[in-house]
């Protein structure tokens, strides 16, 4: 079993990586649920960040939920500025970031500037974050199989 790394924004080890596809997954699902739920390759190259010449990124993953990259949050047209990430009385009770209402949401592309910065989108904008300040929201993806 690997250890988790909490001192650096390396996707492949983090802890949020690891919740998603253990405890997350567990939780919101059940076994029928689970079942149209493949495992998906992840792309973490630094394509997948925004930044050309990203020294943190990590290999790809192969997960069952996972966070959007920077490009599939923004340059594949998931968000954008029109759209409207409000909070719920849930998320806030749980100490979520908020402003102006709206809330801000981890993405797994790391910073390419500090070892312990990670982007975030906030509000339809990227934004840089610190690993350990928890009070993002998280948004987890995947990819269904119906067929």
């Amino acid at each position: 079993m690997r250890a988790y790394d909490t001192r650096n924004n390396n996707y492949e080890n983090s802890e949020i990586r690891a919740w998603l596809n253990d405890q997350f997954i567990e939780t919101a699902f059940n076994s029928a649920q689970k079942n149209f739920i493949p495992e998906t390759l992840v792309d973490n190259s630094a394509e997948s960040t925004g930044i050309a010449n990203n020294p943190y990124i990590c290999e790809d993953t192969s997960d069952k939920t996972f966070l959007l990259s920077y490009k599939e949050a923004f340059q594949d047209g998931c968000f954008n500025s029109n759209v409207e990430r409000k909070i719920t009385d849930y998320t806030k009770a749980l100490k979520a970031c908020e402003e102006n209402g709206y809330g801000s949401i981890w993405l797994r592309s790391p910073d390419n500037n500090n070892v312990n910065t990670i982007l975030i989108s906030v509000t339809g904008a990227k934004s840089t974050s610190n690993i350990t300040f928890k009070a993002r929201g998280i948004v987890p993806a995947l990819t269904i199989n119906l067929a």
